[in-house]
């Protein structure tokens, strides 16, 4: 099952290029695959997706597929990593009241069980999906409050850097439609200063940077 994970990264790779047709080709031809509900695959398809998005592209109809398999996973609570992606695709589609049920959901498990899994989402899973949420339904402000005081506690919650690196990006973005332009401007540096190569982040930079000065 790790197969597709590699060709995940190759993906990453593409993107770093600044390849994008090479990473939707990807996706549809190898990534996407109708018959697997592997949570690993699942994570993959959601996390490319919204780079994708975050890259300026439009990506169709590939939500949908994406939502109705997971639609009847959102009270699994495997670890608080995949839920914050489960809950991403249900908010992609205009499922907002499932995505409210789930964070319910998350709210009563956090609550009930014992064990690393549940405290992890008591403390980090629990408003990271908050916020998350926050972004995708286009309350940029408050996705940046509830997403900036994780930055340093992601690690907990399980997956790798690049994994976790989907969180920063989605930072960066609402604190630049928020218009929270010195924060964006601090976060992009910083990122810039890691990733120095990376389009997106220079794009990124650039963009607010002009706005800081305007």
């Amino acid at each position: 099952n790790f197969r597709l994970h590699l060709w995940w990264h190759r993906a990453l790779m593409h993107l770093a290029l600044d390849d994008t047709d090479a990473v939707l080709d990807l996706y549809d031809r190898v990534l996407w695959d109708p018959a697997s509900d592997e949570y690993l695959d699942l994570c993959n398809d959601v996390s490319l997706l919204v780079r994708l998005e975050l890259a300026g592209l439009d990506v169709g109809e590939r939500w949908k597929p994406l939502a109705e398999k997971i639609r009847g996973r959102t009270g699994e609570h495997i670890l608080a990593f995949i839920d914050l992606h489960y809950l991403i695709a249900l908010a992609a589609v205009g499922l907002d009241a499932e995505a409210a049920a789930m964070l319910e959901s998350l709210r009563a498990y956090a609550k009930a069980e014992r064990g690393t899994n549940a405290e992890m989402t008591a403390r980090i899973g629990v408003p990271l999906c908050e916020g998350l949420l926050a972004h995708r339904q286009g309350r940029h402000g408050r996705a940046v409050d509830l997403l900036q005081p994780l930055r340093y506690e992601l690690y907990r919650i399980g997956g790798s850097h690049a994994q976790r690196d989907l969180v920063a990006l989605i930072l960066i973005d609402a604190a630049i439609k928020a218009e929270r332009y010195p924060l964006a401007r601090a976060l992009l540096a910083e990122r810039l200063a890691l990733k120095p190569k990376d389009p997106w982040t220079q794009r990124a930079y650039a963009g607010v940077l002009k706005r800081v000065a305007a």
